[in-house]
């Protein structure tokens, strides 16, 4: 029951509560998405960068790319193209990897905005059920010629639960879209960390092999 009206009758009267029910099956559907994809990206990137740095270290770049491809992560696409281009100059190298970072970013942010557009329109499918609502009641008012409660409560039921329904909506989609916006800008600054990390690693190693050539 919604406010005393039967399921079926308000569908039946309120357009809102079609829409409402529209954008939070659409609004569930991309939370569980993007919690999926969060989920299966997931990795220790510290421990991962630290084990690719030892091997970086040793010259061994072949192993390093075998480890980056057996791992589907954002670290290890960003590593990987790192290795790719360890032999182009360090600028090259960090503008490569920098690319990679972006798109890595993009994949996150995919369908994200999607949540917070609900998460805005909500409430205003919400207030504009309210409005039709009351319309309705005033228009029973002006048909009757009387302000009674049996007469309005339909109107009034109809205008309170569209505007309560909309606000339950919003605000797990708020709840939900400034989680994972935090999750990107976060995951976004672990990637350009590891970035530097092995950029940092790499120019030690050739380093070391200048002066290796230079004492040979």
């Amino acid at each position: 029951m919604f406010g005393g009206l039967p399921i079926l009758e308000m569908y039946t009267r309120s357009f809102a509560m079609w829409a409402l029910t529209v954008v939070s099956i659409i609004a569930l559907t991309f939370c569980i998405e993007r919690w999926r994809y969060f989920h299966k990206s997931r990795g220790r990137i510290s421990e991962f960068v630290s084990r690719i740095a030892e091997k970086v270290k040793s010259g061994q770049f072949s192993e390093c790319l075998k480890d980056c491809g057996e791992r589907a992560t954002p670290v290890s696409r960003v590593i990987k193209e790192g290795l790719k281009n360890h032999t182009n100059d360090e600028t090259t190298v960090r503008e490569l990897m920098t690319n990679t970072i972006s798109k890595e970013r993009m994949k996150f942010e995919n369908n994200i905005g999607i949540i917070g557009t609900i998460s805005h329109i909500s409430p205003l499918l919400g207030l504009f059920g309210t409005i039709v609502g009351i319309i309705r009641a005033f228009h029973d008012i002006a048909i009757t010629g009387s302000g009674g409660s049996a007469v309005v409560a339909m109107g009034v039921a109809e205008a309170l639960v569209t505007t309560a329904t909309g606000i339950i909506i919003a605000v797990p989609c708020v709840v939900v879209y400034n989680y994972f916006v935090r999750r990107v800008t976060t995951i976004n600054s672990e990637l350009e960390i590891a970035r530097d990390d092995f950029i940092i690693r790499l120019r030690i190693y050739h380093e070391e092999q200048k002066n290796a050539e230079k004492k040979s």
